[in-house]
């Protein structure tokens, strides 16, 4: 995110003119042009096995990904606020961090998370191409026809996931306008909200 970010900033067209909100596009899509995977099995050839190759692969195709879903928000930001922002006299790095990060705080908390949450489950992926992570680990065991610990591995995975789906509830929740709210149970963000609502009610 701290790479994606300042790229977002400049590919959106509501910050930055044409003749650098292109370019930048130009270069987020690049690096998603090619899944996580041919990544890895590129740096694989060119630094050889293990989790650096992962690390890179996994990072460009992020810096990619998320910065595309980020200058989308950027966009969306209410344009009387960059307006009136213009008119006190901020500049590009005032409006940017000023105003259009609190702005936007809740999205792209959302969007970082589930990257995190992308990367952590597609390790499973690359590692078979030996990239390394967690998925070398799956492959290696299943090799050896070692289903128990092949399972463990997908138990873990299943526990991180559930674990980010609250964090990034919690995360956002710092950034609602709405303070009153009423704070529900952890648990209610896997249930309908018509269940929820019901078990609350009783």
């Amino acid at each position: 995110m701290i790479i994606s970010y300042p790229i977002a900033l400049l590919a959106a067209e509501n910050l930055s003119p044409a003749w650098i909100s292109y370019p930048a596009r130009a270069l987020l899509a690049a690096l998603r042009s090619l899944p996580s995977i041919l990544w890895a099995v590129l740096f694989v050839i060119m630094v050889g096995l293990g989790p650096m190759a992962g690390i890179m692969a996994m990072t460009l195709y992020t810096v990619g990904y998320l910065g595309k879903l980020q200058y989308e928000v950027i966009e969306g930001v209410a344009q009387p606020q960059l307006d009136a922002s213009r008119a006190m006299g901020h500049g590009w790095l005032e409006r940017s961090f000023g105003v259009i990060l609190p702005e936007s705080a809740n999205n792209l908390i959302s969007q970082a998370v589930f990257m995190f949450e992308y990367n952590f489950r597609h390790g499973t992926v690359i590692g078979i191409v030996g990239a390394g992570g967690i998925g070398y680990y799956i492959n290696l065991y299943l090799k050896f026809l070692q289903y128990d610990k092949v399972f463990a591995y997908v138990i873990v995975i299943f526990v991180v996931v559930l674990i980010l789906d609250v964090l990034s509830k919690y995360a956002r929740s710092l950034f609602n306008d709405d303070k009153v709210r009423k704070k529900h149970p952890w648990w209610t963000i896997f249930l309908p909200s018509s269940v929820t609502q019901r078990l609350e009610e009783e």
